[in-house]
């Protein structure tokens, strides 16, 4: 029996360091686009997140204040580092 995976199978994929929130376990991971969490093969707990953040290709925004993390809600956008709402980003703003 072979742990090899089919890659093409499971196209699109990202890949890079992941990090278990349970057990601080930091390990390479290769999961499908979309996935929340990954078992962690130290405590096997599922919470495995990717370490750094995703980016992908095109625009990106961020606040005035600097912060790029920015939060959406049922009414608009806003930022949770100084609490503004995003103007600008939206096409009815």
């Amino acid at each position: 029996m072979s742990n090899v995976i089919e890659l093409d199978e499971h196209r699109p994929y990202m890949q890079g360091e992941v990090i278990c929130l349970q057990c601080g376990h930091i390990w390479q991971g290769v999961m499908p686009i979309g996935t929340c969490a990954l078992e962690c093969p130290a405590c096997k707990c599922h919470k495995g997140v990717c370490k750094y953040e995703v980016l992908r290709d095109g625009e990106h925004w961020a606040c005035p204040c600097g912060n790029d993390l920015l939060r959406m809600t049922r009414n608009g956008v806003y930022c949770p580092r100084c609490g503004v709402w995003a103007e600008g980003y939206l096409e009815e703003d």
